[in-house]
């Protein structure tokens, strides 16, 4: 539990210190402000008169417990039914008079008040848009697999293909309004997909982008790898997507995965993997 003149007397003058016993976690000064930094995400920013959070995107169980650590007294940071709220009571006792407030990145507590707090209908909404995150992931891949795509080129998604080439990123509304566009429009952009395997750590050398960059070069693969793309790459891309608009990760579903590769199976020809392909991005992305 912390406030500004508690970090900055633990700073002494200094501009960042590491948090003792809290792996990746540092106290930094930010201009005037002092935040809380957990690997490269500001989770907590105070201010002279409150402070303001945010996941990063990464509403992981120790994001949520370095949150907790440093807020202030009597305000705590809880999740319930995949989603996280804001409360100045105890959220492990029913209490009538208990207000929680549902969490979005930029809540901010400001002399006691909550300000910027998730909507009312928000909850519901968010439910009903990683659904269809988690359907259009697997859509994706699924035309992934059926050979529905080619290899990003000149004529792919120009915005996904310069995120991809590491360009000035563009403010967090613009990149959701992009993704919203894909999302309603069912645009399955292979750019994107070789960018949600970038961020997940599955690099060129990777087994698995080996097997896309074969499927999107009609090379074809072997039959009993197609679950992986069911699998891996589909918890790459839906977590891509979850994390710019804010939600928590999904993790691997095995069943799910087995259930799907039903649809397809037979679809695809036995084939050695390209190796040399996979590392070959001279087609234009």
């Amino acid at each position: 539990m912390s406030t500004y003149s508690e970090m900055d007397a633990k700073l002494k003058g200094r501009e960042s210190k590491q948090v003792r016993g809290q792996r990746a976690t540092s106290i930094v000064r930010v201009g005037e402000n002092i935040a809380v930094r957990y690997h490269d995400t500001k989770v907590i920013t105070f201010t002279r008169d409150g402070c303001i959070l945010n996941s990063g995107g990464f509403r992981t169980y120790t994001t949520k417990a370095r949150i907790n650590e440093h807020l202030p007294a009597p305000w705590v940071l809880f999740s319930s039914k995949g989603e996280w709220y804001l409360t100045d009571r105890s959220p492990y006792r029913r209490n009538p008079e208990r207000e929680d407030h549902l969490f979005k990145d930029g809540i901010e507590l400001r002399n006691g008040r909550v300000l910027n707090a998730g909507g009312p209908l928000t909850a519901k909404f968010r439910r009903g848009l990683v659904a269809d995150i988690d359907a259009f992931s697997e859509e994706f891949c699924l035309a992934l697999l059926q050979g529905r795509l080619a290899a990003p080129g000149p004529e792919d998604c120009q915005y996904c293909r310069t995120r991809g080439a590491n360009a000035d990123p563009t403010s967090i509304e613009d990149e959701k309004n992009h993704l919203r566009g894909h999302l309603e429009s069912r645009e399955f952009v292979p750019a994107l997909l070789l960018n949600a395997l970038g961020e997940a750590g599955w690099t060129r050398e990777k087994y698995l982008y080996s097997i896309v960059w074969n499927l999107l070069t009609g090379s074809g693969i072997y039959e009993r790898d197609a679950e992986y793309v069911m699998r891996d790459a589909t918890c790459a891309l839906s977590n891509y997507i979850r994390r710019r608009f804010g939600f928590p990760h999904r993790r691997r579903n095995f069943r799910k995965s087995r259930k799907s590769f039903a649809q397809f199976t037979g679809t695809l020809r036995e084939a050695p993997y390209d190796y040399a392909g996979a590392n070959d991005l001279s087609g234009g992305f």
